[in-house]
């Protein structure tokens, strides 16, 4: 994130010096304190580019020309959208990683109370509960990754909050749900079957390219991410 964040002040910075370089000295009033013979071009449109970029505004050289007057100004609007941007996309990319590792700490917790058996004999409205919410955390963590793709390569050492090493567990819930006497809880693991297969078939289309079953993808998702799951 950094290094995009820093190739992408690096061309504005690079392409606009490159716009005023043909225009040094002659297009630009130095202030006095400034002596342009005694600094190159290029450093001068470099240092010109860069305060202007980052909306410092000294003021030390100044255009003379009409045009160049009009485009410093669009290009602190250009710095000042860029640092906005990546200050937002920051800001929206952690969320999507804690509600990732709710989504992880909810598959560790239901398989750490044997929840398989509350979904397999236990009352149908608490199985019902109990799957329904472990498919909207994996719908959510899809939607994320579908805009946030670069959030996979964040990586969480501890397996209890890592959807990678706790993604392998939920198939097991599925089974468990099906195999239920109760028609409102095969539903529910039906539709937690369906939209696992949805997001370990973006994980895998997208990043791991296995082209193998739920729980291949899940397995290689864990791998990828350092982490060995044993799913029961």
């Amino acid at each position: 994130m950094i290094a995009t964040v820093l190739l992408w002040a690096a061309m504005i910075v690079t392409g606009w010096a490159l716009i005023y370089l043909p225009h040094m000295p002659g297009g630009f009033s130095f202030a006095s304190a400034l002596q342009p013979q005694s600094s190159s071009d290029p450093v001068a449109s470099l240092y010109l580019s860069l305060v202007t970029v980052a909306t410092l505004g000294y003021g030390d050289i100044t255009p003379v020309y009409p045009v160049l007057r009009l485009l410093l100004p669009v290009q602190a609007l250009i710095g000042f959208v860029l640092f906005t941007a990546a200050i937002s996309w920051i800001l929206q990319i952690y969320p999507a990683l804690i509600r990732r590792r709710a989504a992880a700490r909810t598959v560790h917790l239901l398989i750490s109370t044997d929840s398989t058996e509350v979904a397999r004999r236990g009352e149908a409205s608490i199985a019902c509960a109990l799957l329904d919410e472990l498919t909207e955390s994996l719908t959510t963590v899809e939607f994320d990754l579908r805009q946030y793709g670069e959030t996979y390569f964040f990586r969480d050492a501890d397996s209890d909050r890592s959807l990678a090493a706790m993604l392998g567990h939920a198939p097991s819930l599925v089974r468990a749900g099906e195999a239920s006497t109760a028609m409102e809880v095969r539903r529910a693991a039906v539709r937690l079957e369906q939209q696992l297969g949805s997001l370990t078939s973006y994980l895998d289309s997208r990043y791991l390219h296995t082209g193998g079953s739920i729980e291949q993808i899940c397995a290689a998702y864990a791998a990828d991410h350092r982490h060995r799951t044993t799913p029961r």
